[in-house]
């Protein structure tokens, strides 16, 4: 079942044509924002992982919401399996501590 909501990011709202909808994919939720774009080369669906984990998915304008659902439902393994491997990148990151005399590059200097 897809469930629609206004898709929000960093705090603002997004273009209005922007819309998150959700697929449940074994245990998984599957959470994707559909963009539509009237200037597409083809007139196919396209899925994206962001680095962050989350799921873009771009869609002329024509197409239908059935059909996009479609071509997410049939990619399911293939953004489960980048999403997880997304979010285990996310998960290794240690934060950054800056220490006092710390040396770092700057504009390829070391600087102090």
């Amino acid at each position: 079942m897809l469930m629609k909501s206004d898709f929000k990011q960093g705090g603002s709202r997004a273009a209005p044509d922007n819309v998150q909808y959700s697929l449940q994919y074994g245990d998984a939720r599957i959470t994707y924002a559909v963009r539509r774009r009237s200037v597409r080369k083809t007139q196919r669906v396209a899925i994206h992982v962001e680095p962050d984990g989350r799921v873009l998915v771009d869609a002329p304008e024509g197409a239908s919401e059935p059909a996009i659902r479609r071509a997410v439902r049939a990619k399911a393994r293939w953004i489960h399996v980048h999403v997880a491997a997304a979010r285990e990148r996310k998960s290794q990151v240690l934060a950054r501590e800056y220490v006092s005399g710390e040396s770092w590059l700057y504009l390829a200097a070391c600087r102090t």
